[in-house]
């Protein structure tokens, strides 16, 4: 739908920049910000690229998880094993990188 309607709304220095600095930390318009404000719609958070990664890690630990869970329905013990130490040396190294990251 056409937005031809405009609202106008006083704001004084201070609130004008938190709100396009709250615009732009979840990667919209100011217009659009306050659009979805007022009509209380869904304010997603726009992701940080280190925490990109760790969902793209997640999602792929998922999988590691799922291919455990059907070798264990196939009953293929000695390939689950190896897919489970595999997993746990990934882990491992991410845990390593977060604590080196944490000093």
């Amino acid at each position: 739908m056409e937005k031809t309607k405009k609202i106008e709304i006083r704001v004084d220095d201070f609130e004008a920049k938190l709100i396009k600095s709250k615009a732009r930390e979840r990667g919209l318009t100011t217009s659009e910000y306050l659009r979805r404000l007022g009509l209380n719609q869904e304010l997603t958070p726009v992701l940080s690229d280190e925490e990109k990664e760790i969902l793209k890690d997640l999602k792929k630990y998922h999988n590691n998880f799922s291919a455990i869970s059907n070798l264990l329905k196939k009953g293929d013990y000695q390939k689950m094993i190896e897919e489970i130490d595999d997993l746990k040396k990934e882990l491992k190294e991410v845990i390593q990188t977060f604590r080196k990251n944490d000093k």
